[in-house]
């Protein structure tokens, strides 16, 4: 999957479908509720992707390095670029991640990842959406 995406990942990314979708419906709904602090979520859109798709490229020309670590160190980075404290940030990135439904054979997920407009590991206390 990972060869994948970086062979097509910017025309992926650049879709009005699939999971460039996805990815701008969180940055926008982070926004709404006050979680993340950008003023153009396209932009917002264009620096997750590019951190996405320098990391694999990174992570396939080292292998030595391990994966979770700096996946988790570049996540960091991008929540406190889009205004969430580095305690916040390390504290979310040390949480398991959730469990995806497994898509069914020939058939394109099309709803959200998780259950909400915005992952409950992104939530602040008293804040909804």
């Amino acid at each position: 999957m990972s060869k994948v995406l970086l062979r097509s990942g910017l025309d992926m990314f650049g879709s009005d479908r699939g999971i460039a979708t996805r990815v701008r419906r969180d940055i926008e709904a982070a926004v709404r509720v006050s979680r993340f602090n950008t003023h153009d979520t396209e932009l917002a859109l264009v620096i997750v992707v590019g951190a996405v798709l320098c990391l694999g490229q990174f992570l396939h020309d080292h292998p030595e390095r391990d994966d979770a670590e700096a996946t988790d160190h570049v996540v960091e980075e991008l929540l406190r670029m889009f205004g969430l404290s580095a305690d916040e940030t390390h504290e979310i990135c040390r949480r398991p991640l959730p469990d995806i439904p497994t898509a069914q054979a020939g058939r394109q997920p099309t709803g959200p990842l998780h259950t909400s407009a915005v992952s409950p590991s992104f939530r602040k206390e008293g804040v909804s959406s």
